[in-house]
């Protein structure tokens, strides 16, 4: 009896030693570098399947981007909030007023080849409902004015120095903000692509844009895309990217 239970002691060591090494094994390989960016690629398949950047061109979208920035209140809220009985387009056309069909302003000063646009990240997941999906936005404008008079010679929104009167044709980008339930997936780049591609449909070789020196999240964003920093104003960075319709840095 006991040289059976001698035996049964060492078949259980045996066992936990091989089950252990199986374990060892497994999670050394796992974590290997190399393993890592087949994983990370999988990721961002499946986060582009659920993904898309569309340019807004209705007044339906362009209410989302603000309700987006905070500005304006989602057509649900408006018609919870209001006892008179609206429709869903007729929200939108009170809460849009001086917008026309296409997302635009009406009231446009300047030259209609520099009116903004608006590029949006619009998402499939749910929980963001009240921007139906938007998730992501950024700003881009047309400047092809060369000489600006000194009152309106300011920056941001305007992407030029109050100590000179000239500017370079470039395109502006501003307002580049992606929802923090779903930043650090590529939302940013995607949308900082798009606007380089819209440049490019412009004809525009240099994109300009302001960023606040103490976020350094955007501003290494920024960098990997081409961007440099230029010069230092209020505490903000100009950064410009040239090249952009040869699609170098």
């Amino acid at each position: 009896m006991r040289g059976l239970s001698v035996l049964r002691f060492f078949r259980v060591t045996a066992t936990l030693l091989l089950v252990q090494r199986s374990i060892k094994a497994w999670t050394s390989c796992s974590l290997r570098p190399q393993n890592r960016p087949r994983l990370m690629s999988l990721n961002l398949a499946a986060h582009e399947r659920t993904i898309a950047i569309e340019q807004v061109s209705s007044k339906a979208r362009a209410l989302d981007v603000f309700v987006f920035r905070g500005f304006q209140v989602s057509v649900a809220q408006f018609l919870k909030e209001n006892e008179a009985e609206w429709t869903e387009e007729q929200a939108i056309d009170e809460l849009m007023k001086g917008y026309d069909d296409k997302g635009d302003p009406v009231k446009w000063q300047e030259s209609p080849d520099e009116l903004p646009v608006h590029f949006v990240a619009i998402s499939q997941q749910e929980g963001v409902d009240d921007t139906n999906g938007v998730v992501g936005i950024v700003r881009a404008q047309a400047c092809n004015v060369k000489n600006i008079p000194l009152d309106k010679a300011i920056r941001p929104p305007a992407s030029v120095s109050p100590f000179t009167t000239k500017c370079d044709p470039h395109i502006y980008l501003s307002n580049l903000c992606v929802d923090s339930r779903v930043r650090r997936q590529g939302i940013g780049s995607a949308l900082l692509l798009k606007v380089m591609k819209y440049a490019r449909d412009m004809s525009q070789d240099q994109i300009v844009l302001w960023v606040d020196c103490k976020l350094l999240g955007p501003i290494q964003l920024y960098q990997a895309h081409g961007f440099t920093v230029q010069e230092k104003m209020d505490g903000e960075y100009k950064m410009i990217k040239n090249s952009v319709k040869s699609g170098g840095k």
